[in-house]
């Protein structure tokens, strides 16, 4: 059983790729209905930590009595653009409140997506080329060792990891995580509704007369921006600096 958060695409073609390899049933949504004794959890990496969504729904699922005492193996895969600061500790935290101890975590690094920082750029198509053959062959890997249910720990959790889990997350969802800088500019919307449909939140409104509207539980992922077919969203530091799309499963 697989159990997944993603924002732009990038989380939910890595959960596709292991299924496949492992022969999973699938991905849930957060399904009662418990498949196996093997639990898969995918998210993308949200300023050096999980989602604080997506937090919200694994208490919500362990929390659940047909959910309890089930699972035998539990493996992570998180994606992210660099490195992921302290997440592993965070994971593990969280799932010992449980009774999961023996937990087995990677990450995945995968094409950036976050561009709303001054600085912060998308990949060239050559670099987010060789960062997807790359996640491609690791995750090979991980999905052998995941049949095998054997215990790893391997992530990335780049320089200064303390400080950018610890403060400059908190920091960073403080000041950045918001719908209140999505401009929509109405000469380009054409009211396809793509941003509401791909919104991992449900956090947009969409009609065919007027302009997308923002209900102000944003998850700060963009994929209302990377989406749009006519580029027509845009926040502060976006502008000019293209789109992505995550590789087809």
């Amino acid at each position: 059983m697989i159990i997944c958060f993603s924002g732009t695409g990038n989380t939910r073609w890595a959960a596709n790729k292991i299924a496949a390899l492992t022969e999973d049933a699938g991905i849930e949504h957060f399904s009662s209905e418990q498949r196996g004794d093997i639990l898969g959890i995918f998210f993308p990496i949200y300023a050096w930590g999980i989602p604080r969504i997506f937090i919200n729904k694994l208490h919500q699922f362990f929390r659940n009595p047909e959910n309890q005492g089930k699972f035998s193996y539990v493996y992570v895969v998180c994606t992210c653009g660099d490195d992921i600061g302290l997440t592993d500790k965070e994971v593990k935290s969280l799932l010992q409140q449980y009774g999961l101890n023996n937990i087995s975590i990677c990450s995945i690094q995968m094409p950036e997506t976050y561009i709303d920082l001054p600085g912060f750029k998308l990949d060239t198509h050559v670099a987010a080329t060789k960062k997807i053959a790359e996640a491609e062959k690791l995750l090979s890997v991980f999905a052998k060792k995941i049949q095998r249910q054997e215990i790893f720990n391997e992530v990335n959790r780049g320089t200064c990891s303390w400080i950018k889990s610890r403060i400059l997350r908190p920091l960073f969802y403080k000041l950045f995580v918001d719908d209140k800088k999505f401009v929509v500019d109405k000469d380009l919307c054409i009211h396809c509704g793509k941003c509401a449909k791909v919104c991992p939140v449900h956090n947009i409104d969409c009609s065919p007369t007027n302009l997308p509207q923002y209900k102000h539980h944003c998850t700060g992922c963009l994929a209302c921006y990377h989406h749009c077919p006519k580029n027509a969203i845009q926040r502060i530091y976006t502008k000019g600096k293209g789109q992505y799309l995550p590789p087809l499963f």
